[in-house]
């Protein structure tokens, strides 16, 4: 369960970075629940979970909320129930019969408490990709970043009523690929940030688009000069599990290199920012992972072989 790992491997970064020294339930509790499922947009949907489900008129006695009584139901669940899909972020589902049923023992895991919620954190924290990929991506820069990029993504949708919720994967694409960026000014974050060019809108509704996975490596490359792994995944309809992917971005980082040297005389060109925003590769990310990494090969530019000999 490797968003487990991953949201203890960030709450372990958050509690050194802050000085606190809060446990998984304690900043589910207090950080990421108040921000992502106590509001009418949620950032995150989590298919059958309590803030999936409408709370009874019942339950909502004087005073309380319908996200409190929601995050109630959580806590007896991880409390009570043995873990699944439904509040158990990358679990299977309960039974053996469902597309999201994978690998389903009749012994049974024995899942911490702690665990459970580090799994919450962890899936706020997949970088979704076209394809319909996410990425968990095991650096703190990675993981600071996409937490930063949090409360941008709540503000955006308080801003803007059409706007969809529950596309944090979606949003963690674009942030990260914006963060990354050369030109990224922390003191003025949202600097340069286009996001209606990112939106597909329709009707008054608008809903973030995927961000392109060449771009999330090329974003990467800018930080990064060395092999990282990613964990490779699908949370749908269907799970899907590609597994552990080496990005190799230092080949990446060579193909940069490589522009700047052919295209000195072009400005236009020289300007990365330009040609990554105009690049497309031959490969879906889902392709790309079977080449066993993702490097010079995998980024292939779409249609170059139309014009090789």
């Amino acid at each position: 369960m490797y968003t487990s790992y991953i949201g203890r491997r960030f709450l372990t970064l958050w509690n050194a970075r802050t000085g606190r020294d809060l446990s998984a339930r304690q900043f589910f509790d207090e950080e990421l629940h108040p921000l992502f499922f106590a509001h009418d947009k949620y950032l995150q949907w989590v298919p059958n979970s309590p803030f999936a489900q409408k709370v009874a008129q019942k339950d909502l006695v004087l005073g309380t909320t319908a996200a409190t009584v929601q995050l109630e139901k959580l806590h007896r669940n991880v409390r009570d129930l043995a873990p699944d899909a439904s509040f158990v972020i990358g679990f299977p589902a309960a039974g053996t019969t469902g597309t999201t049923s994978g690998q389903v023992s009749g012994v049974g895991p024995q899942i911490a408490a702690e665990d459970v919620y580090c799994s919450w954190i962890g899936g706020a924290l997949g970088v979704g990709v076209s394809g319909g990929l996410t990425l968990l991506i095991d650096q703190d820069e990675v993981l600071w970043t996409l937490y930063e990029g949090w409360t941008k993504y709540r503000a955006l949708l308080g801003q803007r009523d059409g706007l969809k919720g529950n596309q944090i994967d979606t949003w963690n694409g674009r942030w990260l690929t914006h963060a990354f960026d050369l030109e990224f000014n922390p003191r003025q974050p949202l600097a340069g940030f286009d996001f209606d060019a990112a939106l597909d809108t329709k009707d008054g509704s608008s809903a973030l688009r995927t961000q392109a996975w060449v771009k999330v490596l090329f974003a990467l490359a800018t930080t990064y000069k060395q092999r990282l792994t990613a964990y490779v995944y699908s949370l749908a309809q269907t799970n899907r599990t590609i597994g552990f992917v080496p990005l190799e971005l230092g080949a990446v980082d060579d193909m940069y290199q490589l522009s700047q040297q052919l295209f000195q005389l072009s400005p236009d060109i020289r300007d990365w920012q330009k040609v990554t925003s105009l690049y497309e590769t031959h490969l879906g990310f889902a392709r790309a992972c079977q080449l066993g990494s993702i490097g010079l090969a995998a980024i292939e530019p779409a249609k170059l072989q139309e014009y090789l000999p």
